[in-house]
């Protein structure tokens, strides 16, 4: 780039990719990085959170390929961070303006990294481009800051309750569960000496914020009515189901990657 400060842009739904350095002074015909040669070539650099092996990392990966194949003046450099250290790893490039042209990061982030000026604007690309009405409307606001647009969607999670089919047959439950009342009873038939019936990422992070906030909303509160009697009735459901014996009380250390070695393992049912 040849201008003084990098910045990135954002794609964003539940995670976010930013594009360093798009608005912030290179010159049509010049490299996407500092130290390329004036050849028409532009080489774009990638972070991103998605393990190589994973059937994410490996449709990132192809659909790098798909755009250079298509775009031949196009070369990605792709890095991948492991997504716990992702972000210190753009505050430490903040610092030292050493930042990506395109980073992958979850929502919840991309405010304050764009409030600090990591990211580029890209309203008027965005407005030219012209496709912003094909996103979800929340995980278009998520890249939004002050009105202004420093990134797009990239990807949407979603969650959904996974069981082991020969584990609940083993145990006689004929169907998943659909209530509360339901999950309860089928989650204490499930549990034995070597496995617990059901569990869900309680780390202290998004992560375990994501994987609660079903439940809240079940009970019929929201986020600006957590100590509401409703709020309190979901967090006193799941810690009952601790208290008789179906749910690790160690979902507290568990990120969502641990959730599912444990389900892989048939720790939990």
């Amino acid at each position: 780039m040849k201008a003084s400060t990098k910045k990135i842009v954002v794609l964003s739904v539940s995670s976010l990719v930013l594009l360093a350095g798009c608005g912030n002074g290179a010159e049509e015909g010049s490299t996407g990085n500092e130290g390329n040669e004036g050849n028409g070539q532009i080489t774009l650099t990638v972070w991103d959170y998605f393990e190589n092996d994973a059937a994410h990392g490996r449709q990132q990966i192809e659909l790098l390929e798909a755009y250079e194949e298509e775009n031949p003046h196009i070369t990605f450099e792709r890095t991948y961070v492991p997504n716990a250290d992702l972000n210190q790893r753009i505050s430490q490039g903040i610092a030292g303006n050493q930042l990506p042209d395109i980073v992958l990061v979850d929502n919840p982030a991309h405010q304050a990294f764009a409030e600090a000026g990591a990211f580029a604007d890209i309203t008027e690309e965005v407005e030219e481009w012209g496709e912003a009405e094909h996103y979800y409307e929340g995980a278009w606001e998520s890249t939004i800051f002050d009105g202004r647009n420093y990134g797009i969607p990239n990807n949407s999670n979603a969650l959904a309750l996974f069981y082991n089919v020969d584990m609940l047959e083993e145990a006689g439950v004929t169907e998943p569960p659909s209530t509360w009342e339901e999950l309860e009873d089928a989650a204490d038939q499930l549990t034995t000496d070597d496995t617990y019936g059901f569990a869900f990422s309680a780390v202290r992070d998004e992560q375990g914020t994501f994987q609660y906030l079903p439940f809240l909303w079940q009970s019929g509160a929201d986020l600006d009515s957590l100590s509401s009697a409703e709020a309190i009735s979901s967090m006193e459901f799941l810690q009952q189901m601790i208290d008789e014996g179906s749910m690790s009380e160690n979902v507290i250390n568990w990120d969502q990657q641990d959730l599912r070695t444990h389900f892989q393992l048939e720790n939990v049912a």
